[in-house]
């Protein structure tokens, strides 16, 4: 796959941020990941970010349920910290 102006050599893929932060913090590669998923800078293992501007990446995300239906605790307390999280990276 050629990216840009470079060609990648993927050598491992992970669906686990952490692993992969773990990784890139350890210098052991790069990997693209939402804002919303960066460590605090003052962590002892975090990385280090490079914003990309060009062209902005964007993601849409969407919680949905039907009106009047029963959402559990855990459901309802999913969507409030969605709303918090969102709202704080982005100020909505």
């Amino acid at each position: 796959m050629r990216t840009g102006r470079f060609s990648p050599r993927v050598v491992f893929e992970s669906s686990n941020i952490e692993t992969v932060q773990s990784l890139v913090a350890g210098g052991m590669g790069i990997a693209f990941v939402p804002k919303m998923l960066t460590r605090p800078q003052e962590s002892e293992f975090a990385p280090a970010y490079l914003r990309l501007t060009e062209p902005e990446a964007s993601r849409t995300l969407v919680i949905a349920s039907r009106k009047g239906r029963y959402l559990s605790k855990a459901a309802e307390a999913f969507i409030e910290t969605m709303k918090t999280t969102v709202a704080r990276y982005y100020s909505l």
